[in-house]
């Protein structure tokens, strides 16, 4: 089994750590182009995001616990946990924040904030990324709250149709005998299946 980088780990940060100002310039450094302050321009991810020498020495805490990581599909460790099927990485960064409050009125939630970035210098067309999850989560005085997973019958499933819309890089026109350009691509089909909780 490949090990994984040190600095690729969870990392645990809270509203009021030192160098986790939000909007603020914890560092005191400015853009060498503009001369503009350079504010939370770090991730909090243990590596110098920003070429200055220094490690998440200015990010954006959030809430009263936050935890953040950075995930790739180039790493050593991702080419190591494909098993059955050989790894074909896009070469893409996820950066992950996950956060909570404790102030009255935002305790029956958490955020969870995914950024995607394409490292791979070269543009990936027809991309989709979906979330699988079950989130166990409820109150101690139920001894069975993760066994409540049930279908959300109001909400649409299935397979729908749906016209491909001018902005879309797959509506690409075609001229025709008729002198009318129509689109390659019309229209798409997208899958919907919803699980909820109640």
């Amino acid at each position: 089994m490949v090990a994984a980088d040190p600095e690729d780990r969870m990392y645990r940060a809270y509203d009021g750590i030192v160098n986790g100002a939000r909007l603020v310039n914890d560092d005191s450094d400015f853009n060498p182009f503009t001369g503009e302050p350079a504010i939370d321009e770090d991730f909090l991810d243990g590596r110098d995001n920003d070429g200055d020498g220094k490690v998440d020495e200015d990010y954006a805490a959030l809430g009263q616990l936050m935890y953040s990581c950075v995930m790739r599909d180039d790493t050593p460790a991702a080419y190591a946990s494909s098993t059955t099927e050989a790894h074909v990485p896009l070469v893409v960064e996820v950066r992950q924040l996950a956060w909570a409050y404790s102030v009255p009125g935002f305790t029956d939630f958490n955020v969870i904030q995914w950024d995607l970035y394409n490292r791979s210098g070269h543009t990936l067309d027809s991309m989709y990324f979906g979330i699988r999850c079950d989130i166990d989560a409820g109150p101690a005085s139920s001894s069975t709250y993760y066994a409540d997973d049930q279908d959300v019958p109001y909400f649409p499933s299935g397979e729908f149709t749906i016209p491909v819309t001018i902005e879309d890089p797959r509506f690409q026109l075609e001229p025709s005998a008729s002198g009318v350009d129509r689109p390659l691509c019309p229209e798409r089909k997208i899958r919907v299946n919803v699980v909820g909780m109640p």
